[in-house]
């Protein structure tokens, strides 16, 4: 894809279409994403997360993978966990994050040419290491819990 190129949005969802909350849960970051569109949008793959200043998105569960995309109707949610640490510490001794930012997939898995979401930390920070992971976007929040 060349840089000069519009970028196919078609039915993804995007930051201007949606409202991200983080929440803590369960031990984990919980992304609720609501639609505040008139539309149905699709949130496509996973959040590309970052933390602070990273360079780098954090991983992702491949196992959380979805048959579908998660399709989001005006008013509903797409949900999205993230387990900021490596249980057993091999993620190393981990730094406090201060902001997250989301960026949304289009429909061809590319990250969304577009200001991601900076959903406010629940008590504005997270403790985060190498081995953070976040799911795939799930219709169903004990379903991203469990990822």
């Amino acid at each position: 894809m060349e840089d000069n190129k519009p970028q196919a949005k078609g039915d993804a969802c995007a930051p201007s279409d949606m409202k991200v909350e983080a929440r803590s849960q369960a031990g984990k970051l919980l992304l609720v994403a609501t639609n505040t569109a008139r539309q149905p949008c699709t949130a496509y793959g996973f959040p590309y997360v970052r933390f602070d200043q990273d360079q780098a998105t954090t991983g992702v569960g491949e196992e959380t993978k979805p048959k579908e995309p998660t399709k989001v109707a005006p008013g509903k949610s797409a949900y999205a966990a993230i387990t900021p640490t490596a249980a057993d510490g091999s993620g190393g001794p981990g730094r406090d994050a201060k902001k997250i930012s989301v960026t949304f997939q289009t429909p061809a898995g590319d990250p969304m040419q577009r200001t991601p979401a900076t959903p406010a930390l629940p008590g504005n920070t997270l403790h985060v290491d190498d081995q953070a992971r976040a799911t795939y976007w799930l219709p169903d929040e004990g379903a991203a819990l469990k990822g």
